[in-house]
């Protein structure tokens, strides 16, 4: 029952979004469904993301993320209800929140391009703009830098995740310090 309940939520959240957020090139968004556990069991938040396109994208990584809470300047994350007796009350303000925050939030950072320019403001955190890892942080640079045609920016990135990202022998992090070599030296021939 819980398990048809959370799949007809993620849907109708995914409905909310879907034909506001068009595919966009370097990037994809969305905003999810997350179910709480523990003592958040019966309640949800959403997380509200995009994740960049590069090699070592797997299509549903969060690089950039922010929750309800963010938006609404709050420190304590906010949780919906996914009990029967409150589901529509709690729906209409994930409704309100989507259409209201979540969907211009998203619109704002709608390209790598505007992505960059609000990160080079001082407008958009280093974590929530490309993820919460400071070795992604650096690859997700790496490609915003590149992807908007600022080479050097893009190396100096890349090189910090070979420098000091790339220790330990974890399967992932090898694939991300040889992407980053790669990129490098493609660069160098551009």
């Amino acid at each position: 029952m819980a398990q048809t309940r959370d799949a007809k939520l993620k849907a109708k959240i995914r409905d909310l979004y879907k034909a506001q957020l068009q595919p966009l090139p370097g990037l994809r968004q969305g905003i999810e469904f997350q179910p709480g556990g523990g003592h958040l069991a019966g309640k949800y938040t959403l997380n509200i993301y995009w994740g960049f396109r590069h090699r070592l994208d797997e299509g549903y990584a969060f690089d950039g993320c922010v929750r309800p809470s963010d938006l609404i300047g709050s420190d304590q994350d906010v949780w919906y209800s996914r009990e029967d007796e409150f589901l529509d009350i709690d729906f209409a303000a994930v409704e309100e929140l989507v259409e209201s925050l979540a969907i211009p939030y998203l619109v704002r950072h709608e390209s790598v391009e505007k992505i960059v320019r609000e990160f080079d403001a001082g407008r958009l955190s280093r974590v929530h703009g490309f993820g919460v890892d400071v070795g992604w942080q650096e690859f997700n640079l790496g490609f915003c830098r590149a992807f908007v045609g600022d080479s050097a920016g893009a190396v100096r990135h890349y090189w910090s995740v070979v420098v000091n990202h790339s220790h330990e022998p974890l399967d992932f992090i090898q694939r991300r310090k040889r992407a980053a070599l790669d990129e490098i030296e493609r660069l160098g021939r551009n």
